[in-house]
């Protein structure tokens, strides 16, 4: 646990959520990420809560609190990390329902939108939906300035590690997870070195005179809403099988291929030659860090 008079300032990718946030306005739940896992068969909910406290105890990013940096007029955030604060693992019975995964759903979604305040809110919730007794839902809910899609999957396999462990009566081995002090240190690090020099000057080179203007596939939209539009289609294996060939054969992990198609998609859509798309990055290398 970090010594809450100690304060670090945000990782890169923080600062670019804090102010995007502060423009949005408070009230909005844009930054909300959340995700639900199912799982079915024998649970024992207890060691399951047992496991997840002992994977957040080691997660310092969800701990968070920012603050204003005092003495300071140019919008300096920083950080402080507080574990004292408790927090409930919701425990939800819809077992009774009509149709539990309807109702399960309705409730996440309701959940999802609701807005956090970053200065003293919780960056993280999470709740057991009981659908029937082999069948439960486990839904975490994160701030985007704590946790983004990559981290939340490292936290569910660390939690299915831990919990394993329990099961088994053996001890599940230390935490993967680095503290945000390593992850600041290795951020200045970055900023601080030749190759951060290089990769800046590269991409103020490549984006200077050739950047296209961003093409939008709609009007303008409102700065911030809860009321989301998604649309889901799911690629037969055929059709998977061969946008991991097509990776394989460019050596490329296939998350490259569906952004190639994407890229494509929109140039085909807008006319334009170049089209230019923007993707969020982690806030901390894969191979430790939840963040």
């Amino acid at each position: 646990m970090l010594n809450a008079d100690i304060r670090l300032p945000l990782l890169a990718a923080q600062r670019e959520i804090w102010f995007a946030e502060q423009q949005l306005g408070h009230g909005n739940s844009v930054y909300q990420v959340g995700e639900y896992l199912d799982l079915r068969g024998t649970f024992d909910a207890q060691l399951f809560e047992a496991a997840l406290r002992a994977v957040v105890a080691d997660l310092d990013t969800v701990h968070s609190r920012f603050h204003q940096e005092s003495g300071t007029d140019d919008g300096t955030v920083g950080q402080t990390v507080d574990k004292s604060r408790s927090w409930t693992l919701r425990m939800v019975d819809l077992a009774g329902a009509a149709d539990p995964q309807a109702e399960a759903e309705a409730w996440m979604t309701a959940e999802l939108n609701r807005p956090t305040d970053l200065a003293s809110g919780a960056l993280f919730h999470f709740a057991l939906l009981r659908l029937g007794p082999e069948r439960h839902l486990w839904y975490q809910n994160y701030h985007h300035i704590a946790m983004d899609a990559h981290g939340a999957a490292l936290v569910s396999r660390r939690v299915a590690e831990v919990y394993t462990a329990l099961c088994e009566g053996r001890d599940p081995g230390p935490s993967p997870f680095s503290s945000l002090r390593e992850l600041a240190d290795e951020d200045a690090a970055y900023r601080d070195s030749p190759e951060f020099h290089r990769d800046r000057a590269f991409w103020l080179d490549q984006l200077d005179s050739r950047r296209p203007e961003p093409s939008p596939l709609i009007g303008r939209t409102r700065g911030g809403t809860a009321d989301f539009r998604r649309a889901t289609r799911w690629l037969s294996e055929d059709a998977f099988e061969a946008v991991r060939e097509t990776a394989r054969t460019g050596r490329v992990p296939w998350p490259v291929v569906v952004m190639a198609a994407a890229a494509l998609h929109v140039q085909r859509l807008t006319g334009e030659e170049k089209v230019l798309l923007a993707f969020p990055r982690p806030t901390a290398p894969e191979s430790q860090s939840a963040s």
